[in-house]
């Protein structure tokens, strides 16, 4: 099935000493009349992510499948507002958290409430399951046990979720950030090499993969901008990324 693919949201690699920011990747497959999002932002994306979509002409109940790369909640909180939509997460996924080994690895990142609150709504897939005609789930542990991608066949692209979640990590096969083994991350880099044209990082523009450290992204960065009020006496400070 032909799909147009379409990042709403551009993953960003930034975090900060308070934490991290949670600016993850989210895209929309539009494959004829089946809307696919692929992640879905967090709180602080909502309203952007809902005005993207419409001016695209589509509303929150268009999208029929969410695909939840992992249940951090920077990927899966605004899952609430696309309340027609089947959530698929991997089996792995969701023995992950509904049997609470996140907090056995220290993770602090899985919204244990809205689990609990779409779990009617979720259903389970395998490695390997197409969700559309040449359109499947491929497991990518490392970051979580249970991470999936999705892997559009025809044009070898591979939206990836945080199993990559930046180029410059996946280049040098750097793991900064797992929650399963170091050892899964890296044999999930070396399966997104193997099979992927194009990858769709978690928190960073797509980019070809290549066995160098050589980053060859496809598209420009929209910019960021982050607004500061150091003082009540002074303006905000604009600062800006990525220009």
């Amino acid at each position: 099935m032909d799909c147009s693919i379409h990042i709403l949201l551009e993953g960003v690699p930034v975090s900060s000493n308070r934490g991290t920011l949670g600016w993850c990747s989210v895209t929309l497959l539009a494959c004829g009349e089946k809307k696919i999002l692929f992640d879905t932002g967090s709180y602080s994306d909502r309203r952007i992510l809902v005005d993207k979509l419409s001016s695209m002409s589509v509303k929150p109940d268009d999208i029929e499948i969410i695909v939840t790369s992992h249940f951090h909640y920077d990927h899966i909180l605004n899952a609430e507002i696309f309340e027609k939509s089947r959530i698929l997460v991997s089996e792995r996924e969701y023995q992950y958290v509904s049997k609470r080994e996140y907090e056995m690895v220290k993770d602090p990142f899985v919204p244990i409430s809205h689990f609990i609150s779409l779990k009617d709504r979720i259903d389970l897939v395998k490695d390997g399951e197409e969700i559309l005609e040449g359109i499947k789930t491929i497991m990518l542990p490392g970051h979580t046990p249970g991470s999936i991608g999705l892997l559009l066949e025809e044009k070898r692209v591979l939206i990836a979720g945080d199993a990559v979640k930046n180029a410059w990590e996946f280049s040098k096969d750097i793991v900064m950030s797992h929650f399963d083994s170091k050892e899964h991350a890296l044999e999930s880099y070396r399966k997104v090499r193997s099979c992927a044209d194009i990858v769709i990082p978690g928190h960073d523009l797509p980019f070809e993969p290549t066995d160098t450290e050589n980053v060859k992204y496809t598209k420009l960065r929209e910019e960021v901008t982050f607004i500061v009020w150091p003082d009540p006496k002074k303006k905000e400070v604009n600062i800006s990324l990525f220009e």
